[in-house]
């Protein structure tokens, strides 16, 4: 049996992850549209691709993908203020439920009629059902999918998600929808927190936006818990 890496043999991983962490912050610094983690995980995507993670760094890299990021996704979840949430209306969590419930089961099914892998179909489907990067790291890990598969899903949640930055309040005005339906619908239906704000922040409608979007990131644990034990 493999016995688990030891404490010191973990340094090197996590002090890569400590600089990956800051360089995503700073990127973010200067391009608020991008979140820190889509910018982490697109860099450790690249390091990746580009052969540059060695042996010494796997057993840190491992401990943090598995341990330290299954605590961030709760902490994620606990950025949710529940009144907020229920203050929304169950017109709003109704929304919310059906979107993400309709969009993790229907892209899928989606992906593979376009020739997609299913790792890399279900990898989309949770990046842009609940909350890009983060969702996509999580689902990655418990999935065993490849890093192929997490790639391409990492390119539609920027390439999607930005565009929607855009788009949005354009449909929005187009279709007659006051800001507080355009908060709803960014938060429903936007795949990052950061392009979910930058939406909000425009309409001025931030908390609404935001409210919604984070309604949608508590249901992350609960959806990799029951995709992995279906697999």
């Amino acid at each position: 049996m493999l016995s688990a890496p030891s404490k010191t043999s973990c340094v090197p991983g996590i002090a890569a992850c400590a600089l990956a962490t800051v360089a995503a912050l700073v990127v973010n610094r200067f391009v608020p549209g991008l979140s820190p983690a889509t910018a982490a995980v697109a860099l450790g995507a690249a390091l990746a691709g580009a052969g540059m993670i060695r042996e010494p760094l796997r057993p840190g890299l491992l401990f943090v993908s598995r341990r330290v990021l299954r605590v961030a996704i709760v902490l994620l979840g606990l950025q949710i203020a529940v009144p907020q949430v229920l203050a929304l209306g169950w017109q709003a969590l109704a929304v919310v439920a059906a979107a993400t419930g309709l969009t993790f089961v229907l892209t899928p099914l989606a992906g593979r009629r376009l020739g997609l892998s299913p790792g890399t179909s279900l990898l989309v489907a949770t990046g842009v059902s609940i909350c890009g990067a983060a969702a996509i790291a999580a689902m990655h890990d418990s999935a065993d999918s490849s890093d192929e598969d997490a790639a391409g899903a990492l390119s539609v949640v920027v390439l999607y998600g930005s565009a929607a930055i855009v788009v949005l309040p354009l449909l929005a005005s187009w279709l007659g929808l006051s800001n507080e339906q355009l908060g709803v619908w960014a938060g429903a239906a936007v795949h990052e927190v950061a392009q979910v704000a930058a939406i909000g922040a425009a309409g001025g409608v931030l908390a609404t936006a935001v409210t919604v979007k984070l309604a949608r990131v508590v249901l992350l644990a609960p959806i990799v818990a029951i995709t992995t034990s279906l697999r």
